[in-house]
């Protein structure tokens, strides 16, 4: 896991980014879970900030979301992302 997600503002940025994409696809906590392979309780303790995803996990949520996982980590979803 990348220190800078351990603490700061991206920390905050991700989770929100996260769940942004998540609801512009039109996709549940449950479906994009399925898409990646993971239990869906797992994903939403990642959403919610109380786990941070391993870098397999973060590629494969990514490629379901259509976005790089730096861009997840570090943009402004709501500002251009």
């Amino acid at each position: 896991m990348s220190e800078v997600l351990k603490r700061g503002p991206h920390r905050k940025r991700f989770r929100t980014n996260l769940k942004e994409l998540r609801e512009k696809r039109g996709m549940t906590q449950k479906q994009l879970a399925d898409r990646v392979g993971i239990a869906t309780a797992y994903y939403a303790r990642i959403e919610q900030n109380y786990h941070q995803p391993g870098a397999i996990v973060l590629q494969k949520i990514a490629k379901v979301l259509r976005i790089s996982p730096a861009k997840i980590k570090f943009i402004r979803i709501g500002e251009g992302g």
